[in-house]
């Protein structure tokens, strides 16, 4: 549905624009932009706003005309649009920069369905037409529910927490009544994915996801996409995981490995003056939402290569998804293509690393180029850096020794095919799953490559004080990883401690901050929408407020280098493996509690900063290796006498 909501002959790519609409059409083009960096938004205005993030029109006053390159009207009628269009000429647009959007708007609105969040909760059966005209009308996109997804955001972001939990709980009645009923497979799961969006998932609808995917016959393509982000899913919702979840999850790729049915015919294994190495990698995208894992994969195999190893690096995904997969998009696209210059990997591998794109236009064939790949290869060992998102782990798992690396970090999280997995050595959180046996295992010191700032920034660029106590948090799922009662505190705080200023980067706005708290935003509060030098920006800040929530760790383990005090609860996953559980307070309640204490005791902030950097001195990329070339080496002499 993106393909028809935004108006591509209008606005070339990478334009600076300032949107005029903050209706439904309006909201998609802001959804839009926000989710592809298409182009970059300068301003959202309409007369009648409703949003912090919506400026009134007499905004634009205050941008120069050279700021922007289109003003981008998307309204209904002509006759209005005319005259919104004489309204900003009046504030100094130049005629030539005003571009109209009627036609495309009216084509669009016919593609959306206007569900109501009160039908969802009163009527089962217009919920069921709704899911069913989603596959002659949406193209794939969940986005034909925008009207739904923003008014229930709107909603939530309005209510208390109490209220907050009995309406939740009417959803997952409600939505397992629809899972039961007569529904194809699909449009159940649709249904589903409408919840991921509107940021609602559970145990119970986390099972059905499961057991849904498990149904789906003869559309390969759908089920690895689904799978995939099964993978994910609980990473968004880290309290949705039940008992017996990653073995499913198990179990699951299991069963779908033997249903891709791909060939496998490796030559015989090479031990003797075999120093190739291969590493799988979820995606080759030099993007912003690919560098954190590139920035943890490329010092392990460039350490690796130092030491004589010759190393390929292959790219599992290079599309978006299927040409001919219209039934779901999935949740975790990679948002861009894939890097075709070598100059683009020059920060992350060198020269002597041969990077590999697998290009085939379907995902199956894909999956049968990357087992080609690696049998022409033929590699001592297979550094798996999937993620979770390697179908064919089952496959070359069988025939090579494999190494399992969790980019999120975490000792439990890996279900799928391997040797050994790798868990950080000594750190209090690192759990080894029942999924995992002890055996499997391989202890490693932990390392974090240290990045300098690319500039040096001031606190007078964003309107800070040099007494002022700076609270930074990041992410791009902040607006639902901060919870609403951490929202609430950190507000509550502001508003009696003038000096404690909030920077949120990653996101452009929070339900309940936005509509509760707006008029804290831009002063108390700046929402930073990305930051490509975020160590720059640590520069001027004090304390790292961690959510309680699974991710983050690469932000944290940068800030403690930096030598930030950070504040997380001990619930929290990925940051602790930096951080470490002692250093950590008990719960998410006690963090604003604790940033007060630091406001008003500069002795304690100067003492929490010392120990982070300090921790932060010890990491080590070569005991990290020592280690690995051991238990690599381990596996390699099994493979021998397996042999």
């Amino acid at each position: 549905m993106w393909l028809n909501a935004f108006p591509f002959d209008i606005i070339p790519k990478n334009s600076r624009v300032v949107l005029y609409a903050a209706g439904v059409r309006g909201k998609q083009i802001y959804r839009f932009i926000t989710k592809t960096r298409y182009c970059e938004l300068l301003l959202w205005l309409d007369n009648n706003a409703d949003s912090a993030l919506v400026k009134k029109p007499d905004t634009i006053k205050d941008l120069s005309t050279d700021d922007y390159d289109f003003v981008l009207i998307s309204l209904y009628s002509d006759a209005i649009a005319k005259e919104v269009a004489k309204a900003l000429v009046e504030y100094g647009v130049p005629e030539n920069k005003i571009v109209y959007d009627i036609k495309a708007y009216r084509a669009c609105a016919s593609n959306i369905s206007f569900l109501t969040f009160n039908e969802f909760l009163t009527s089962q059966s217009n919920v069921e037409k709704a899911l069913l005209k989603y596959f002659y009308e949406s193209e794939g996109d969940i986005d034909y529910f925008c009207f739904f997804i923003d008014e229930v955001e709107k909603f939530f972001g309005s209510i208390d927490e109490i209220e907050s939990r009995r309406i939740k709980k009417l959803i997952e009645e409600k939505s397992l009544d629809i899972i039961n009923g007569s529904l194809p497979v699909e449009a159940k799961i649709v249904l589903l994915y409408l919840l991921i969006e509107i940021k609602f998932f559970t145990k119970k609808l986390l099972q059905e996801l499961i057991r849904l995917t498990a149904e789906v016959k003869d559309d390969i393509s759908l089920k690895h996409w689904l799978i995939t982000d099964l993978s994910g899913i609980w990473y968004l919702f880290p309290n949705i995981t039940y008992d017996g979840f990653f073995t499913d999850l198990k179990d699951l790729r299991h069963s779908y490995a033997h249903e891709l049915n791909l060939r496998w015919t490796p030559p015989g294994y090479c031990i003797e003056e075999n120093r190739t190495i291969c590493a799988v990698v979820n995606n080759l995208n030099v993007s912003r939402n690919s560098k954190s894992v590139l920035i943890y994969t490329s010092p392990i195999l460039r350490i690796m290569a130092d030491m004589g190893y010759k190393i390929h690096v292959i790219g599992l995904y290079s599309f978006n998804y299927d040409a001919g997969m219209s039934i779901v998009k999935p949740f975790y696209k990679i948002d861009s293509q894939p890097a075709v210059s070598r100059d683009e990997f020059i920060p992350y591998f060198p020269e002597d690393i041969v990077i590999h794109h697998v290009i085939n236009t379907t995902m199956k064939n894909r999956q049968q180029d990357i087992l080609d790949l690696i049998s022409t290869i033929n590699p001592c060992c297979i550094f798996d850096f999937s993620d979770e998102y390697s179908s064919v782990s089952y496959y070359y798992s069988q025939s090579y020794p494999t190494i399992y690396f969790p980019i999120r970090k975490q000792g439990h999280t890996c279900s799928t095919f391997f040797h050994k997995h790798v868990i950080i050595q000594g750190s209090d959180t690192a759990e080894v799953h029942p999924s995992i046996i002890e055996e499997q295992v391989l202890r490693l010191p932990l390392f974090v490559t240290r990045v300098e700032p690319k500039r040096e920034f001031a606190r007078t660029e964003y309107g800070l004080n040099d007494d002022d106590i700076v609270v930074i948090t990041v992410g791009n799922a902040l607006d639902y990883e901060i919870s609403k009662e951490l929202a609430e505190q950190m507000c509550a705080l502001l508003r009696c401690d003038q000096r404690v200023r909030w920077l949120i980067v990653g996101c452009a706005k929070h339900p309940c901050i936005n509509n509760r708290h707006d008029d804290l935003i831009g002063d108390s509060v700046l929402f930073i929408d990305y930051e490509n030098d975020l160590i720059g920006l640590y520069g001027i800040c004090d304390v790292y407020l961690n959510p309680n929530r699974v991710g983050g760790g690469t932000t944290v383990a940068w800030a403690m280098q930096q030598g930030l005090a950070v504040i997380s609860p001990s619930t929290a996953s990925d940051g602790l493996c930096y951080l470490g559980k002692s250093n950590a307070l008990p719960k998410e309640a006690d963090l604003v509690p604790y940033i007060k204490k630091l406001s008003d005791n500069n002795g304690l902030l100067l003492s929490e900063k010392k120990k982070n950097r300090s921790i932060a001195e010890q990491w080590n990329i070569e005991s990290f290796a020592a280690e690995l070339v051991r238990g690599m080496n381990d596996l390699i002499e099994k493979k021998r006498h397996v042999k």
